[in-house]
């Protein structure tokens, strides 16, 4: 597990190693899974033992898990362990305050695994399931926006969404 340190000393070095036993014990991945870090994914070979990731704890604004099919129609192969998603606070920042979403987060983040799934997804202004969204070639979007004001939920939606993608082509 050591492929899994983060740049922190102590404890705190260790802290995704934990997190990650937390979730295979869950069965949710395994104890070997592919870590993305904003949207970048770090794949682990079994000598990579000195390997640390690039970041520290204070920097982690979240940690999930995908859906398994979906981290294999990303990943292939290589998220048969699983996939986490770990998104820094900069990083989350930095999509906040954007008006063009992207599209590979608004991917991982529509299929998170264990969601409350209540998440509007608006396509041309009709309301779309995921099962559709998975039908859909991104690139074919002209954008996406990401709505999490409740004032603006509420316009669009009263039925409790804590999100809204809105996605035109």
């Amino acid at each position: 597990m050591n492929r899994y340190l983060l740049t922190d000393d102590g404890t705190d070095e260790e802290y995704l190693i934990g997190v990650i036993k937390e979730l295979a014990e869950d069965g949710q991945i395994s104890k070997k899974p592919i870590i993305v870090v904003d949207l970048t994914p770090h794949i682990f070979k079994e000598n990579m033992r000195e390997y640390r990731l690039p970041i520290s704890k204070d920097m982690i604004g979240e940690i999930w898990t995908l859906e398994k099919y979906a981290g294999e129609a990303i990943y292939g192969s290589l998220a048969e362990g699983g996939v986490i998603v770990l998104n820094t606070l900069q990083f989350l920042a930095d999509v906040n305050n954007t008006t063009d979403y992207n599209k590979v987060l608004f991917l991982l983040e529509t299929h998170k695994q264990n969601d409350d799934n209540n998440v509007l997804i608006l396509l041309d202004d009709k309301e779309i399931q995921k099962e559709e969204l998975d039908k859909l070639n991104l690139n074919e979007l002209e954008y996406i926006r990401l709505v999490k004001d409740p004032a603006i939920i509420e316009k669009y939606s009263g039925k409790g969404y804590s999100k809204i993608f809105i996605l035109h082509r």
